[in-house]
């Protein structure tokens, strides 16, 4: 089984053109799409961000938690058809979600009302020609070298402290949330699954807002969120990795004696380890691009310097900022990629 949220070069997976793991990577990016639509709705693009942000102004704080409900609502749909698409062994049933699939995208194209003509309207080109003006060449703004690279530096040990936090509670979590294959779920399980649904249904931008409410603006806000967030993604990857490991192991030492914790220490944990390794510095990869949202709601870091610089108008800073993202961004990837290979 291909771990979610890891990309498989083409041609590695072997077996029918669209295989198992293709499918339920498919569902795992949909509950994605739905979360980051939300993101974008809390800058104005609409839909239930857009109505999360109405509610913050006007503190209307009963209404933000039945948009959250809804969000956990949606992202749970996603993530029960996702479950349920991964363990079906039959075929019809994974075709038939296909099918689902395919209808669902004409009808939201047409429920969104969209019109391609405007892409390619002389407005468009006028103003995507005037705003690369603007953002070409880009500039440091008026703290300069030193507030930007303060920033930077900022966004990287926010990533580091979130994705450290992050990894070892949804270990945890997903210790107690993996579903079992012969015996009953422990009520335990799923109450950790819901929580988990909760942390990963909330986008990491509202997180930060909610932690900035009590905690003074800067790094600390920014990386709780992150962290808060990617427990919730962590926790239901790792939870899948267990669930799908070989139990020959566990069961080989269970059955000369040892404790069902020692198994998973001495034989689930191990044989794992790898997988999960590769899926957290995964999302660390994620967690360095998702600081510059939550800096925008006053966590600090590189999104904190580029609201400063879009309040100001001052295009040619913001893509200054772009670019120190960029470079940090390939800085963890770069060093997320080695350090997966030294595990090979």
């Amino acid at each position: 089984m291909i771990p979610l949220g890891v990309a498989v070069p083409d041609g590695d997976l072997g077996g029918p053109v669209i295989s198992d793991g293709c499918r339920a990577l498919l569902f795992y990016r949909l509950e994605c799409a739905i979360r980051s639509a939300a993101v974008l709705g809390v800058i104005g693009a609409g839909g239930l961000g857009f109505q999360l942000d109405l509610s913050f102004e006007s503190l209307r704080y009963r209404e933000i938690w039945t948009l959250i409900l809804a969000l956990m609502v949606l992202s749970g749909v996603a993530d029960g058809w996702s479950s349920r698409l991964r363990r079906s062994t039959v075929p019809t049933t994974r075709n038939r979600s296909l099918v689902v699939i395919a209808v669902l995208v004409p009808l939201s194209w047409w429920w969104a009302d969209m019109n391609s003509s405007q892409l390619f309207s002389a407005r468009t080109i006028r103003r995507s020609v005037e705003l690369v003006a603007d953002l070409l060449p880009p500039s440091l703004g008026p703290g300069g070298w030193g507030d930007l690279m303060e920033s930077t530096v900022d966004a990287v040990a926010m990533s580091i402290i979130a994705i450290t936090f992050a990894a070892a509670l949804g270990l945890l979590l997903a210790l107690v949330a993996a579903r079992p294959r012969i015996r009953r779920r422990h009520p335990a399980g799923l109450l950790v699954r819901v929580v988990l649904l909760l942390f990963r249904s909330v986008p990491p931008v509202i997180w930060a807002f909610l932690v900035v409410l009590v905690i003074n603006p800067g790094i600390w806000p920014g990386a709780l969120a992150l962290a808060v967030y990617n427990v919730g993604v962590l926790g239901r990857l790792f939870a899948e990795v267990f669930e799908d490991r070989d139990e020959r192991s566990a069961g080989r030492l269970r059955s000369i004696g040892a404790t069902r914790l020692q198994a998973v220490i001495h034989a689930s944990i191990p044989e794992t380890a790898p997988r999960i390794v590769s899926l957290g510095l995964y999302r660390w990869e994620v967690v360095g691009r998702e600081s510059v949202m939550v800096g925008i709601v006053g966590a600090g870091a590189l999104g904190q310097l580029m609201n400063e610089h879009l309040a100001a108008r001052d295009l040619a800073a913001v893509m200054g900022v772009i670019v120190a993202l960029i470079v940090v961004a390939l800085a963890i990837d770069n060093t997320s990629d080695r350090l997966r290979r030294m595990l090979r």
